[in-house]
């Protein structure tokens, strides 16, 4: 019998909504750039599972855009949309022009990628990833002055 080490990132939703579970951080849990702890309380007491809400609400007006985060296991399919035909360009213009896409990625990262991916609810079950090759790439809706902040 072999038996791995127990990887808390590995149980799903372990940083809650909108979080992101690093492998080699401690602690574990951050919440995605431009959130922050739905519970300050909890989250000190590293206690993830409420998640992260956004810091500012999106609202769909000119000047949003998306925040690249690197190397990550994408999140949980839960409410989303794909298209296979798509390029990763055509899926950025079509998250920005439906008010409740909040995420999108390639749906295919071999070959330099294709299709995509679009989420539509809070993002469940993101990890960093340190396996060269097994990583993707996700852009996050943010407000424009949450993107501005970031650059």
């Amino acid at each position: 019998m072999y038996q791995m080490p127990y990887q808390p990132c590995d149980s799903y939703g372990y940083c809650g909504a909108n979080g992101i579970c690093g492998v080699s951080k401690d602690p574990s849990c951050d919440c995605l750039e431009g959130f922050s702890p739905s519970s300050k309380q909890e989250w000190e007491l590293l206690n993830w599972a409420k998640g992260c809400k956004r810091k500012v609400p999106l609202d769909c007006r000119k000047g949003e855009g998306f925040l690249k985060v690197v190397g990550v296991k994408l999140p949980d399919l839960v409410d989303f949309w794909f298209d296979n035909n798509m390029s990763l360009k055509e899926c950025r213009e079509e998250c920005l022009k439906n008010c409740s896409c909040i995420a999108y990625a390639n749906m295919d990262i071999r070959r330099g990628g294709s299709g995509c991916l679009m989420w539509f609810g809070d993002l469940i079950d993101i990890k960093e990833i340190d396996v060269k090759g097994s990583e993707q790439d996700i852009y996050i809706r943010l407000s424009a002055s949450e993107i501005s902040k970031c650059s």
